[in-house]
């Protein structure tokens, strides 16, 4: 039986998506605080194994299943960090309810950042010989150029 007969009946998602939008967004936090947490819901919660599951059913296995989802989709550990960290909040929300009978959100593992190392890769000697070998091919070859001499970013080169 659910601990709270209010929430016998819902879903994860859509108590979810109520939160969000009609409790969170009215809580006093930036634009673009919120923004975040729209775009983290809108991609990565929205259509999780999360959804579907009835709130009281809800436990913390659920919720380590959801993360390890996320990381076998590729995505960065701080980004499934992120997305986790508005997760939490609102199992935060349901025990503060007593939609759930414990914080289900404390028992799950997150992933450890990457070494920077394994983040970054740089050319090696023999590619960028063979970039500088057809430079003339690209319509901008001083940013290649610039690129490959100072480090920068593409979005840093452009601008």
């Amino acid at each position: 039986t659910a601990p709270n007969v209010d929430y016998a009946n819902m879903k994860f998602g859509a108590l979810f998506e109520f939160w969000l939008y009609q409790v969170k967004r009215l809580d006093s936090i930036k634009p673009a605080t919120f923004a975040r947490y729209d775009t983290a819901y809108r991609n990565h919660i929205r259509k999780s194994r999360l959804t579907n599951i009835p709130i009281y059913k809800l436990k913390s296995i659920d919720l380590q299943l959801f993360v390890n989802d996320q990381i076998a989709k590729g995505l960065s550990p701080a980004n499934v960090k992120n997305t986790f960290k508005v997760v939490k909040m609102f199992v935060h929300f349901l025990f503060d309810e007593e939609a759930i009978t414990r914080d289900y959100s404390k028992s799950v593992k997150l992933p450890r950042s990457f070494k920077i190392h394994d983040r970054i890769r740089v050319f090696s000697p023999e590619e960028k010989q063979i970039i500088s070998e057809h430079l003339y091919e690209c319509p901008y070859p001083f940013i290649l150029q610039l690129g490959m001499a100072s480090g920068m970013r593409l979005g840093e080169m452009l601008a």
